[in-house]
């Protein structure tokens, strides 16, 4: 896989009636794909999908459940360990 860490990410996103989807087709055939709700709850999504190989981070993502994140404006991908607890 390409290392795209320094470059502009072409995503290609869609706008539905619940929210919005981010993807992002690697030449391999992996998807990295991304869903945030509009509704939210105090300024956090209400549902929020990650899957796949972040293209900006290279690392593989899922969404947010960190009980230790507390950051209203938090609507990025954090690493969740193995019991489903969140790294933060």
């Amino acid at each position: 896989m390409t290392n795209l860490l320094h470059t502009q990410i072409d995503y290609r996103i869609t706008q539905t009636g619940f929210g919005t989807w981010k993807r992002y087709l690697y030449q391999g055939g992996a998807l990295y794909q991304e869903f945030t709700s509009d509704a939210s709850v105090r300024d956090w999504p209400l549902l929020q999908i990650a899957s796949g190989r972040n293209p900006e981070t290279g690392k593989v993502t899922t969404a947010c459940v960190s009980q230790s994140c507390r950051s209203p404006a938090c609507r990025a991908p954090h690493r969740v360990l193995a019991d489903g607890r969140g790294a933060g």
